[in-house]
């Protein structure tokens, strides 16, 4: 923090692709404060600590937060106001940061909106300060009657309702659906995102294991398998005129990586299964 000259940094609340529970490399309540402090924000200034919680917490997270001298808000006005005063005390830079591939574009906007009333201080995206903790690999296991082909069509068809010639998928329950990812089998929670135009569409997954035949038929519902951080470059050259993105799903990061038309509209994923 002190290297990049920002007063506090907000700590995510979740993954990118909400995974219950969170994912490891984006858990930084159990990173910082043990299992049992999830659900607080924690927010880390230079010289403090402070986690906010405005629904009551166990005995054991309150142990933890007393033992770590954390000062608990529990407002979210007490929470603006710290962070405000923390950047007051510094006298320095005013900046607080967050990281923009975890927060969603109404969380950055009423972050921004908020730490701009108390002093104009300036809200960074870019940071991302956690450390990247190993994950384990996951075997992606496909239904033995995999429907991910006639899935893919319905998607496609209600994309054209909406006059959107693609879009990218973040939650991992919206991929389960559209791989028809087997109920048993080891194939949990996984970093991944699912980018679909009107002739493609592409699994962005991490930490993987997919067998060939399991491959195969994805290829044959028309689904390619691409490491997980290719999706930047792939956005970068999505050749649509336009993409859905819904804005409680997709990171704010991604956006960046976007130089065609955005609708920001709800995913019609749900709309789908119903």
């Amino acid at each position: 923090m002190c290297e990049e000259r920002v007063d506090a940094y907000i700590l995510p609340v979740h993954d990118p692709h909400f995974c219950t529970p969170i994912l490891p490399r984006w858990d930084a309540m159990t990173l910082c404060l043990g299992d049992s402090a999830q659900g607080v924000q924690l927010i880390i200034a230079n010289s403090a600590l402070a986690v906010y919680s405005d629904k009551p917490q166990g005995d054991e997270c309150r142990r933890v937060v007393d033992a770590a001298g954390v000062v608990v808000l529990a407002t979210s006005e007490a929470m603006y106001r710290w962070i405000a005063e923390r950047c007051g005390a510094s006298g320095t830079s005013h900046e607080v940061a967050l990281d923009g591939m975890t927060y969603t574009e109404p969380e950055v906007e009423q972050w921004q909106r908020q730490l701009r009333q108390r002093g104009g201080i300036t809200l960074r995206t870019n940071l991302r300060l956690l450390p990247d903790t190993s994950m384990r690999e996951v075997e992606i296991r496909l239904s033995e009657s995999c429907e991910s082909g006639a899935r893919l069509a319905a998607l496609r068809s209600a994309l054209r309702d909406r006059h959107a010639d693609g879009m990218l998928m973040a939650r991992h329950h919206d991929v389960r659906w559209l791989l028809h990812l087997a109920e048993e089998g080891g194939d949990g929670c996984f970093p991944s995102f699912v980018l679909v135009s009107t002739s493609a569409a592409t699994l962005f997954a991490r930490d993987y294991n997919l067998s060939l035949s399991d491959e195969r038929q994805l290829l044959a519902a028309g689904i390619t398998v691409q490491p997980y951080t290719a999706l930047p470059q792939a956005l970068k050259e999505y050749f649509e005129y336009n993409i859905l993105m819904d804005p409680n799903e997709i990171p704010f990061g991604m956006y960046r990586y976007v130089e065609r038309q955005i609708i920001k509209e709800p995913s019609p994923i749900m709309e789908i299964v119903k």
